[in-house]
């Protein structure tokens, strides 16, 4: 149930992303990350998902992540003490949605669709 809800809350905090960058000033174009699905922490807990991808949460003292990776695409959230913030980044591959939101020292917002994105 924990994973769940950290997923649902990932989710909800990529979508926020979109309406962050909508107010954000255009910078660089391109994308914000690439389709290459992020290695889960070493020791991550992983459950199975019916679309045969898995979502995970794990971590150590100082960092740690949640996330979902599937046939469709994937989402993470990270962070931990060394970064004093967090991350959180996802790709969908059927639309070429990506985006990114970092939250720390120096924060940052992006979204794109195939390479076209806005940047702050």
């Amino acid at each position: 149930m924990k994973i769940r809800v950290l997923i649902v809350g990932g989710a909800v905090a990529a979508l926020s992303t979109l309406s962050l960058a909508a107010n954000a000033a255009p910078g660089q174009g391109g994308n914000c990350t690439t389709s290459t699905k992020p290695t889960p922490p070493a020791g991550a807990q992983q459950v199975p998902l019916p679309d045969g991808g898995f979502a995970y949460a794990g971590g150590d003292q100082t960092s740690g992540a949640v996330g979902s990776q599937g046939p469709k695409g994937w989402i993470q959230g990270s962070g931990g003490t060394a970064s004093n913030g967090g991350h959180i980044s996802g790709y969908q591959t059927e639309s070429g949605l990506n985006g990114s939101l970092t939250i720390g020292a120096a924060p940052a917002v992006c979204v794109a669709v195939n390479g076209t994105g806005v940047h702050s």
